[in-house]
């Protein structure tokens, strides 16, 4: 059964898209699921401009085994500025994953400009 099939999978999600809508305190970032069933795990995310590819998404294995099996650890924070990566981390721990996506997304709102022509 693969991550996205698993209800299990989808309760931890959910919570953790619910937790972070939450914590963020931020309305003009809007957070939302950006999963895709061919990525190892499921991801949140927010979309900072859809015509550059520029967006934050926090990738979640629902457990450590997930993520071992995969190489990473629990969960990921990763930017992408006009198609091309810019940060990532790694987290085991929740809380501290969170508040980096969170930061990450904040920064990314009001930095960027648009390259564009």
């Amino acid at each position: 059964m693969f991550w996205f099939e698993r209800q299990s999978y989808k309760d931890f999600h959910a919570a953790l898209l619910d937790e972070v809508i939450k914590r963020n305190d931020d309305e003009n970032i809007k957070w939302e699921d950006t999963s895709y069933n061919n990525d190892t795990t499921g991801s949140i995310g927010v979309n900072i401009c859809n015509d550059t590819e520029t967006y934050v998404q926090l990738y979640a294995f629902e457990t450590e085994k997930d993520a071992k099996i995969e190489g990473f650890d629990r969960y990921m924070v990763i930017v992408l500025v006009d198609g091309a990566e810019s940060y990532s981390d790694e987290y085991n721990n929740r809380d501290e994953a969170i508040k980096d996506a969170i930061v990450q997304a904040k920064k990314l709102n009001s930095e960027y400009i648009p390259n564009v022509i």
